[in-house]
């Protein structure tokens, strides 16, 4: 039988481990950097992360931004992109299986952030991505 100290040890080693692990693990080091420094990119990155590959879902916001000659993607070159968003998205190498639906919900997440005049860090934490890794 399992006693209650090494499942306590198991969760508490999961939780300081699999994080970085996950992603970190998965990415080059540029695209783990960009993802720990920008809030939006990272929520992109999640509604990315269905139906392709999980490495090629966290990549996809730092290729949208080149694509979009953005230094940042953030909720405002989205907006400002809206209409061409599917095209760039659709280009080969298409970066998601779903380029419509992932536009709209790019568009929608961008809305949602420009609406309510709110950063992730406000809306839910005041620790970035990036400090929760550390």
């Amino acid at each position: 039988m399992i006693d209650k100290t090494t499942v306590d040890e198991w969760i508490s080693d999961f939780h300081k481990n699999t994080p970085g692990q996950v992603i970190g693990n998965l990415l080059p080091t540029k695209a783990f950097e960009y993802l720990k420094n920008n809030d939006f990119a990272f929520v992109i990155g999640l509604i990315s992360d269905q139906s392709i590959a999980s490495e090629k879902a966290w990549i996809l916001p730092l290729h949208l931004a080149e694509r979009l000659h953005a230094p940042q993607l953030t909720p405002e070159v989205v907006l400002q992109n809206a209409l061409v968003l599917d095209a760039v998205i659709r280009e080969e190498p298409s970066l998601h299986r779903f380029p419509n639906r992932m536009a709209n919900y790019f568009i929608a997440a961008a809305n949602r952030f420009v609406d309510l005049r709110l950063s992730l860090q406000n809306n839910f934490s005041t620790e970035t991505f990036g400090e929760v890794q550390n």
